[in-house]
């Protein structure tokens, strides 16, 4: 009879199919709180840009989204060193939440990427500065 090992952290990772990968800027310094246990959680607002072609004329559009971005741990460590106009790229997964209200029958449901891991594209320090005509 074969034993049954528990997964890694790593065969978890690449098996799970709740991923997403995301290039963006940080548009809003990181907030820090604590969870109940004492433990850092941190979150930022990315913007990402989505860019299409227009059939009827060919032209190109571009559309900017917003995310809101949680870590956790030592990811959130690294995260809330960052300032506003950091490139990033996250690795993590699309967390969904619910929230009652206590004051009206409406719920609220929020959508948040939980970093497990960030690279750091580009500091702000070593964007190009972009002259205006």
């Amino acid at each position: 009879m074969e034993k049954h090992s528990p997964e890694t952290p790593e065969q978890h990772a690449s098996c799970d199919i709740n991923r997403i990968t995301l290039t963006g800027i940080i548009v809003k310094s990181p907030e820090l709180r604590a969870d109940p246990y004492g433990a850092l959680i941190v979150s930022v607002l990315l913007s990402s840009r989505s860019r299409w072609q227009r059939a009827a004329w060919g032209t190109y559009g571009q559309q900017s989204y917003l995310f809101t971005i949680l870590a956790l741990g030592s990811t959130a460590e690294q995260l809330a060193t960052l300032q506003p106009g950091t490139q990033l790229v996250i690795d993590g997964s699309l967390d969904y939440a619910y929230h009652p209200s206590a004051t009206s029958v409406e719920a609220r449901w929020t959508l948040a990427v939980r970093a497990e891991r960030i690279g750091i594209l580009q500091l702000p320090e070593q964007c190009p500065v972009r002259e205006r005509p």
